[in-house]
């Protein structure tokens, strides 16, 4: 029996795939933002209101959200964009593919539950 994504990072990776369709190419401290106003806080110190609102750079979702961002551009969902001269950060846009579904329902199937 092999261990899937547990059900958490399931909703992590949804709520990346949300983010990262809505825009174009997106920064990785944007993805964060966005995440922080999509999901709200993920900091423990913070709960349930974040205590850096209006200067919030959402760094609590850095740990969770960029090693998400690099498993599904493996999983070719989003593409990963190099920094280049124009652009000091790596950007992720997302892949629109025939295998979302395919992927969702796999990824639905293999939740692990907590």
């Amino acid at each position: 029996m092999s261990r899937g994504p547990s059900a958490r990072t399931v909703a992590v990776r949804r709520a990346i795939l949300t983010v990262v369709r809505a825009s174009g190419p997106i920064s990785t401290p944007e993805v964060l933002v966005q995440m922080s106003e999509s999901v709200g806080c993920n900091s423990y110190l913070s709960k349930p209101v974040c205590r850096f609102a209006g200067r919030c750079r959402a760094w609590c979702w850095y740990d969770p959200v960029y090693p998400q961002l690099r498993a599904l551009a493996q999983m070719g969902l989003v593409e990963h964009l190099p920094r280049t001269r124009e652009r000091r950060r790596a950007h992720w846009r997302y892949v629109d593919a025939e295998t979302d579904d395919m992927f969702n329902s796999a990824l639905d199937a293999s939740v692990v539950s907590t």
